[in-house]
């Protein structure tokens, strides 16, 4: 027996109506967080329903629903998949709501899996269906995960302005927990960008309405960073109070995570007290327990990091074989985190992969229905075969080069604890100890390791798009001098001398840190190959459209063949450093890769072999 129109258009059969579907998925909203499961398997007998009867808006919202609960249960390429269906669905029944909802757990779903900019496209044609419809809570919402997107791409200043626009929104409708979230959020991208005193008042603000409202983990949040603030300001006495209140709170809520994290935090300040072995003592009241709670609750993170503090406490008390105990199992622990990390980064990789394959599998059968239509059909499928070729090998590429920054930032861990192992090896060893040597050389050779694995990063991250620039007006002069002191040390151990020459005023527009690192590569550089006892110069002065940099040297120059190569990634010129140090073939391309970001020019200047050379930088001023 047929059943009634529910929508002017939609027929039903008996195999269920209209209210039953309804009723399904109003069941399976309600449960998504309390049972996720249960919640999962409701929208999907909902889903059967509503496509027997040919029920639209319940399959729709059926497809929303169980995209939902598999986001929330990390069933990621899944959830992208019921949740572009059921896009597609709202998109036929003009409903605006759904497709903004469907829209905001795709970015979900991207966000989780690390592709932050695929999030940010997907929450951004969110944002616009919710502000067309008018519904502020959403509107808030979608200005929040923008925001949270932002922040972990570092762009730091569209972080700040979503999360601002949240707050208005979330103050003028009342929504008090979103104002503690907003003001929170703001208080972590102040953080981030330094103004410790501004993260400090926000978070204290958060926290007075976390009180208000008896919302005790964000009272404990805001309580924790604000003792990390205070740590950083010099504060202790402030950071330890903070971090003691955050502590009872976690205790009395029975949250043993966090509890654990407040003792960690507790006893790494301790370590940081004037007098070194009762501060140890002190440090280790705090982190004993902390290693406790971790163990019990199999929090691999929180083990090795107390493991590590705890490492240190016994070293300022000289028992430097506890120290060894648990710098050793702080490594141990530390490896396991790693490899489980990197197991999950490469299966989100490639979930990444198989959606982009959707992508192009879909686009590629919409564009084979069009070669139906039209009439030179041979044609028309060798060029989209040709085209699906070509982005199947782009698709490799980009794994191949994620694949590879995720295995080379995994490896700084390590490395770091070898060198850390080494460091306490030394520090321990007599002083006539036969295998000091060996102990220095691992300590260098892992160094060298670690500053190839740092500079393929940086390259890979400038290569991605993901390297972002916080451009502001510096003096060129000055962070020159800065530079030129760090590596007077450095330059002494060769018998050499840099000279620097500034104008003042030499003003340019850009990000400080990136240019500090092209000034230090390139007077590194010139460490690194000039000849034992020879000068080093390095000036700057005004250029017509901002300020120029020159790092001169003595050492062998550059022969015709260097010109063509030398800002070539993994490129050996013709020179060789003079003190036997290592060199990765990356810090020249940096340097002209960070260059060009800044829309700036670099070069090199030399009349040849024997000859010394110079490496002229501008950058541009507004």
């Amino acid at each position: 027996m047929a059943g009634t129109h529910t929508d002017g258009s939609e027929p039903l059969d008996t195999n269920g109506t209209a209210e039953q579907i309804d009723d399904l998925n109003r069941h399976a909203w309600d449960l998504r967080t309390a049972d996720t499961p249960q919640a999962c398997a409701l929208s999907e007998r909902a889903r059967a329903l509503a496509a027997r009867c040919d029920y639209r808006p319940g399959l729709a919202r059926s497809l929303f629903i169980l995209g939902h609960c598999q986001y929330r249960l990390a069933e990621y390429e899944a959830a992208r998949a019921h949740s572009t269906e059921a896009l597609e669905l709202f998109a036929a029944l003009d409903d605006l709501e759904g497709r903004a909802d469907a829209l905001n757990t795709i970015g979900n779903v991207y966000a989780s899996l690390g592709d932050y900019h695929s999030a940010l496209d997907s929450y951004l044609q969110s944002l616009e269906l919710r502000q067309a419809i008018g519904s502020r809570q959403a509107e808030a919402a979608s200005l929040n995960n923008i925001g949270n997107v932002y922040f972990h791409l570092a762009d730091y200043p569209n972080a700040r302005e979503s999360h601002q626009r949240s707050l208005a929104i979330k103050s003028a409708i009342g929504d008090r927990l979103g104002v503690g979230t907003s003001v929170h959020n703001l208080a972590n991208v102040d953080r981030e960008t330094g103004d410790l005193a501004s993260a400090l008042q926000r978070y204290a603000e958060s926290l007075a309405i976390f009180q208000a409202i008896g919302h005790p983990y964000g009272e404990a949040g805001a309580l924790s960073n604000m003792g990390a603030v205070a740590a950083l300001l010099g504060d202790t006495e402030s950071a330890r109070d903070y971090h003691t209140q955050s502590l009872a709170i976690e205790r009395r809520i029975g949250n043993k995570i966090g509890e654990a994290e407040s003792l960690l935090l507790l006893g790494e300040l301790r370590l940081h007290d004037g007098d070194p072995a009762g501060a140890a003592e002190q440090a280790q009241a705090y982190l004993q327990p902390a290693l406790a709670l971790a163990q019990e609750l199999a929090a691999n993170e929180l083990i090795y990091r107390t493991h590590l503090a705890l490492s240190r406490a016994y070293q300022q008390q000289g028992d430097f074989a506890a120290a060894l105990e648990h710098h050793q199992a702080f490594s141990a622990v530390q490896r396991v985190v790693f490899d489980a990390e990197l197991s999950e980064k490469t299966k989100k990789l490639q979930i990444i992969h198989q959606v982009e394959a959707s992508k192009r599998e879909a686009a590629l059968e919409r564009a084979e229905a069009e070669v139906v239509r039209l009439r030179n059909v041979e044609l028309v499928a060798a060029l989209a075969e040709t085209e699906r070729h070509r982005e199947v090998a782009e698709q490799a590429s980009r794994v191949k080069t994620e694949l590879l920054s995720i295995a080379a930032h995994d490896l700084k861990n390590p490395l770091g604890a070898i060198i850390g192992c080494a460091d306490l090896i030394l520090l321990q060893a007599p002083a006539d100890w036969p295998d000091r040597d060996l102990a220095r050389h691992i300590q260098n050779t892992t160094r060298q390791m670690l500053q190839i694995i740092t500079d393929l990063l940086e390259s890979t991250a400038i290569d991605s798009g993901k390297l972002r620039l916080h451009i502001q007006r510096i003096d060129l002069g000055e962070l020159a001098a800065r530079v030129v002191g760090r590596n007077q040390r450095q330059a002494a151990l060769k018998g050499q001398s840099i000279h620097l020459d500034a104008e003042p005023g030499c003003l340019c527009d850009a990000d400080e840190t990136r240019i500090e690192e092209v000034v230090d590569n390139l007077v590194s550089n010139a460490i690194k190959y000039s000849p034992h006892g020879l000068p080093i110069w390095v000036g700057v002065q005004r250029a017509a459209a901002g300020a120029r940099l020159v790092v001169r040297d003595q050492g062998p120059g550059l022969t015709a063949e260097d010109h063509q190569r030398m800002f070539g990634r993994f490129t050996r010129l013709s020179a060789q450093p003079t003190g036997g140090e290592s060199a990765t073939g990356l810090g020249l391309a940096i340097v002209k890769l960070l260059v060009n970001l800044h829309g700036g020019s670099v070069w090199a200047e030399s009349a040849g072999p024997q000859t010394g050379s110079a490496f002229i930088v501008e950058l541009p001023s507004g």
